[in-house]
């Protein structure tokens, strides 16, 4: 299984794995991520960490169903701009939109391909948390397009309920296998008390490393929202 969510003592949580993966692939990746949830953000209530493979999501405010495309991250092929070939990135914009309105008609709301360009294929993935419907997906994900860097020869824009990926070469995985038991939900971060009435925002870099050529990407975000007594909205 690639997804998965539930609620454990108010505490809401989910994880979802690259629709390519395999399922061995899904439950490392999500144990892993588990682990570094626990050890860097071991006192917050709300925490997102995307890695290659997969993403974990926690939050005490229950954000089932409700399409969030912030917090977000952008992140750039290593290569750098490319200033001479389609260099505003419409052709990458329009295999992304195509993508959108694929994965739309699939259950796993996930749809990659490639896209046929010269010598060079380019390679493409959207993807959906699928605690969302299709509305919410195709609205999500049309939302990060608007984030796609002009002139990059290769990106991905995490967002908290879907993501997208371009690139000039081939970075999916080989068909994924039979489904498997879904793995374990990692138990949320113990709450250690705020104390008193803040609003912060936090984000540090977790991991980025490289094995065999593949770059592990490991993010984690944590909010900490409270409201002034008396305060709306």
């Amino acid at each position: 299984m690639d997804f998965y969510n539930e609620t454990f003592n108010d505490i809401h949580g989910l994880f979802l794995c690259r629709g390519d993966v395999n399922a061995s692939t899904c439950q490392n990746c999500v144990t892993s991520a588990g682990k570094e949830i626990s050890r860097v953000c071991p006192s917050n209530k709300t925490t997102i960490i995307w890695y290659d493979f997969c993403m974990i999501r926690y939050s005490d405010i229950n954000f089932f169903g409700e399409q969030q495309s912030q917090p977000r991250l952008i992140l750039y092929n290593s290569q750098g701009i490319n200033s001479t070939e389609d260099p505003q990135n419409s052709a990458a914009e329009n295999f992304i939109q195509l993508l959108i309105s694929d994965s739309l008609l699939t259950d796993k709301l996930y749809t990659a391909n490639s896209l046929p360009n010269g010598n060079q294929d380019r390679y493409g993935m959207v993807q959906c948390t699928r605690d969302i419907n299709k509305t919410a997906c195709g609205a999500c994900l049309k939302q990060l397009v608007l984030s796609i860097p002009q002139g990059s020869v290769g990106w991905r824009i995490l967002g908290a309920s879907c993501y997208i990926r371009y690139e000039q070469y081939n970075f999916l995985q080989p068909a994924a296998a039979p489904p498997a038991p879904p793995p374990i939900l990692p138990a949320p971060p113990n709450d250690q008390g705020n104390g008193g009435l803040k609003n912060t925002t936090k984000i540090s870099v977790i991991t980025v490393s490289t094995t065999a050529g593949v770059a592990i990407l490991g993010f984690c975000v944590y909010l900490s929202l409270r409201r002034k007594r008396g305060q709306k909205g």
